[in-house]
């Protein structure tokens, strides 16, 4: 009858998760990785590819950048990725959903030990479903169970542990003390920072010993072959870095002083404090303070288990504090590193609270509705947080990246580039999602400066440039003139180009790089030798340089430029090409160029491009592209000027748009 019990309330389980997941993941499981921290979700998507096509070795993991030697990279060993590799291989499908709905069914998993976890230590049925769903509806977490980011498989895996961990220290059986240093292995070998949840419980059951006066010759056996496992792997990759390279972080990032400290707590706090916690879980948490506050007073009467949980979270929370501040500058940017630290001993805390509640009737009660509300309130608060993730901002330039690259394999094979051609993608702001979706090996290039350009096109073994047109102007020939008369072009589609690079000096114009018929499409232009054009308000005064050149002066306190202004119908095409010819005879400094289209009432499209001024003596040309999206209403106006925000003295010699 027990064990009926059991089945029931885990199937129970089960049936909530699934519905929510089902609520949270039914319109994005199908995903290519995208939107947050697209870049990381995209390397470990093309670990699991690359296993398919290099013979299945877990041994020797690779993306499908040569920025490595043959690609093979140092990393924290990929077991899921290899697990998942094989159920492509069975499914007989690359499709991202694989990667998303095994990563959300072992997280399924891992909040399923929490809630059995939960009971172990005292919490009824109920109070550990409560737990179960807290943990489920944190925004970070739900963002990320469903996702390509290694997290949330050891954050599963040390629920499940401890399960077995604590089954172990009530029983006195060492299987179940296996069972727990198994999984918590996994995870430390997945995910390094979860080597602090396997110390921790090394300390804690080492305490124990001390003080029970007792010898755990086997339990030291296990713990041995844990650590002998990490020690290895950790030297063998140290000897895949050494011989391949690596394209993984693999250096401490922390604050150097304690002002540097100050900024970024701060920096974290505003960027996050809604997607760690909706309002709902704080609220909940602080409740469950409360409860911890009030029962210190009563420690006597806590359990066995819960004192042992206790102490294993104090260790946890120690630890993860000093792992917070020597990874610091990474957490601004980087939510999931959360789950690598505070969120376990977090919801720890939380589970011992809940299961220290009188269990009375009058609680009881208390407690159901307060949960049933709070969750409601986090679930609804969760989704919000999801919707907005998964909305496309005009300054995601990973999810333009994704946008641009999507169907690449198609377009590359019809533009004579071979399957075993390699490519070298400029600007592409991820190592690994470009090149996946053209279905080729390459290299990529992230920080378009004009060094590392040319090191790329001159020291790289490739076949084939390709460059997203809309950054083509402002990230490539800006940044490296002279690649105009280097680059050959092949074939366009609107979204990326392909080119030949070539060390003969090619006589052609920045226009030719770009699927742009000249005869058709001319430049709007502004010059101030000229009268003002329709399309063109400005109101500065003319100037004259000492050749006779017509210029303006845009005064620090001038926040806009001179600005073009034409409806959408008016256009000849999405692509907005601006330039300006300016002179900056002071420091470079940064000016941003924006675009914007609106009705008479709303915004309906804003971006803006950030751009470095040079310091040059003579006129420069600065040129940048916006492409404007779809569905855009034909009467709405689309403005392109100069945004002077940050108070610069510009000099400009005029200015152009060209649509196609």
């Amino acid at each position: 009858m027990k064990q009926k019990s059991i089945w029931i309330n885990i199937s129970m389980v089960i049936a909530i998760l699934g519905s929510l997941s089902y609520y949270f993941y039914a319109e994005t499981i199908t995903l290519f990785p995208s939107y947050y921290h697209a870049w990381t979700q995209s390397d470990r998507f093309a670990l699991a590819l690359c296993y398919l096509q290099t013979g299945m070795n877990l041994f020797k993991p690779c993306t499908f950048n040569l920025m490595t030697i043959e690609g093979v990279t140092a990393v924290d060993l990929p077991i899921f990725e290899y697990i998942i590799a094989w159920f492509m291989k069975i499914f007989g499908s690359e499709a991202p959903w694989i990667f998303r709905a095994t990563t959300l069914v072992y997280s399924i998993i891992g909040y399923l030990y929490l809630f059995r976890l939960s009971k172990l230590i005292g919490a009824s049925t109920v109070r550990s479903i409560a737990i179960a769903l807290f943990a489920f509806t944190c925004p970070v977490l739900v963002y990320y169970n469903a996702g390509f980011v290694p997290s949330p498989y050891s954050f599963a895996s040390i629920f499940i542990s401890y399960y077995f961990v604590f089954r172990y220290l009530k029983e006195a059986n060492t299987k179940h003390l296996a069972w727990g240093l198994f999984f918590l292995t996994i995870a430390a070998l997945y995910r390094t920072p979860y080597n602090i949840f396997l110390f921790a419980v090394l300390i804690q059951l080492s305490l124990k010993a001390i003080i029970c006066k007792t010898s755990y010759r086997r339990e030291v056996l296990y713990f041995a072959i844990s650590y002998f496992t990490i020690i290895a792997y950790s030297i063998y990759k140290g000897m895949l870095a050494e011989k391949y390279g690596t394209m993984f972080l693999t250096e401490l990032l922390y604050p150097e002083s304690f002002a540097e400290f100050q900024n970024l707590l701060t920096d974290i706090w505003n960027t996050w404090k809604y997607q760690y916690f909706t309002k709902a879980h704080y609220l909940f948490l602080g409740l469950g303070a409360l409860v911890l506050v009030w029962k210190l007073f009563a420690f006597k009467s806590w359990n066995t288990l819960q004192k042992q949980w206790a102490l294993l979270t104090a260790l946890i929370l120690a630890g993860v504090s000093l792992y917070f501040v020597l990874m610091m500058q990474q957490f601004p940017a980087h939510d999931y590193y959360f789950i690598d630290s505070f969120y376990p001993g977090i919801i720890m805390l939380f589970a011992l609270a809940v299961s220290l509640i009188p269990s009375r009737p009058g609680w009881n009660i208390a407690f159901v509705i307060a949960s049933v509300g709070l969750l409601y309130k986090g679930t609804l608060q969760a989704k919000a947080v999801q919707d907005n993730r998964y909305t496309r901002q005009s300054w995601d330039d990973g999810e333009t990246t994704r946008h641009n690259f999507d169907a690449a394999d198609v377009f590359l094979d019809a533009a004579g580039v071979a399957k075993d051609d390699r490519i070298l993608v400029l600007d592409a702001y991820s190592t690994n999602a470009p090149l996946i979706l053209s279905k080729r090996w390459g290299y990529t290039v992230q920080h378009t400066t004009k060094e590392n350009l040319q090191n790329a096109v001159n020291d790289f073994n490739y076949d084939f440039v390709v460059i997203q047109d809309e950054y083509l102007p402002h990230a490539i020939i800006y940044n490296h003139p002279n690649l105009v008369h280097h680059l050959e072009p092949l074939a366009h589609n609107g979204k990326i180009s392909v080119y030949k690079y070539t060390t003969d000096s090619l006589n052609q114009h920045f226009y030719d790089l770009l699927p742009i018929d000249t005869s058709a499409s001319k430049p709007m232009e502004l010059n101030f030798s000229d009268s003002i054009k329709s399309f063109w308000s400005s109101h500065y005064e003319t100037l004259e340089d000492s050749i006779g050149e017509q210029f303006i002066k845009i005064k620090s306190t001038e926040q806009f430029g001179p600005a073009f202004g034409q409806k959408v119908s008016e256009l000849r095409g999405r692509h907005i090409l601006f330039e300006m010819t300016y002179v900056n005879s002071g420091e470079p400094t940064i000016t941003d160029i924006a675009i914007s289209a609106t009705d008479d009432v709303n915004t309906n499209y804003y971006k803006s491009i950030s751009m470095m001024l040079h310091h040059t003596s003579k006129p420069e040309k600065l040129r940048c592209m916006f492409v404007l999206p779809e569905g855009l209403n034909p009467e709405d106006l689309v403005k392109c000027f100069l945004y002077n925000f940050r108070g610069n003295e510009i000099t400009a010699y005029g200015f152009s748009v060209l649509s196609y």
